[in-house]
């Protein structure tokens, strides 16, 4: 096995331990909270003991690049803190839908160690029942997770080098630039733009450019 893979195992396998237990956390804890087995002051400290799980599997999450887990706890906490401030209404729809959150964290755990590239069907439909109960300020996470699972991406483990892993979507890289075009060959200037050859000078000769009278006389023998 090399180094890579032996990091990514690790990895996986520390993942899937921290996963479990703040699942647990959560799943314990919101029956608690629907079965109303606490109030006052121990209700108040559940509350947070199940927000900082999942704020804790968020960070886990993100620490190995398992995108969908990330966002569907982040979703967990965006309710929770609701829960929290009493903003929202604490009605069966609202712990199923945090039910069905923590089912399919279980499920992106499971597609993520089989080696699948995307998050099942499950974990968008989770998404999608949990934006009913976040507040309306906050940013869809559908829109996020749709994103991370488009065509033309590819899963990789942020943490493990080059072994690639799934949940985590990176852009893929643009393609190297070629070399620049060479110019066009500048077009061959008409006649008219020519510029005219220069007019070479006449020849002068010395012994035409005297005078008459000296011309005869230098034709003339010798004595």
């Amino acid at each position: 096995m090399s180094l890579s893979a032996k990091i990514r195992e690790q990895l996986i396998s520390s993942f899937r331990a921290e996963l479990a237990e703040h699942v647990q956390t959560m799943n314990n804890g919101l029956l608690a909270l629907e079965q109303n087995r606490v109030e006052g002051d121990q209700r108040r400290t559940l509350l947070e003991d199940i927000f900082r799980a999942a704020h804790s599997l968020k960070g886990a999450a993100r620490a190995v690049g398992v995108t969908a887990v990330e966002q569907l706890a982040h979703g967990l906490e965006d309710v929770l803190a609701a829960m929290q401030n009493n903003a929202v209404e604490l009605t069966p729809a609202l712990y199923t839908a945090c039910y069905r959150t923590l089912d399919a964290i279980q499920a992106v755990q499971a597609a993520y160690e089989a080696g699948e590239t995307t998050p099942p069907a499950q974990a968008l439909k989770a998404l999608s029942d949990l934006e009913a109960f976040r507040p309306h300020s906050k940013t869809p996470l559908l829109a996020k997770v749709e994103d991370a699972v488009r065509p033309g991406r590819v899963a990789t483990l942020q943490a493990s080098g080059p072994e690639a892993a799934p949940g985590v979507v990176a852009p893929v890289p643009a393609p190297a630039p070629g070399p620049a075009p060479e110019p066009p060959p500048l077009p061959a200037p008409s006649r008219a733009e020519q510029p005219a050859p220069p007019r070479r000078p006449r020849p002068t000769f010395s012994r035409w450019a005297q005078s008459p009278a000296s011309r005869w006389a230098a034709m003339r023998p010798s004595a």
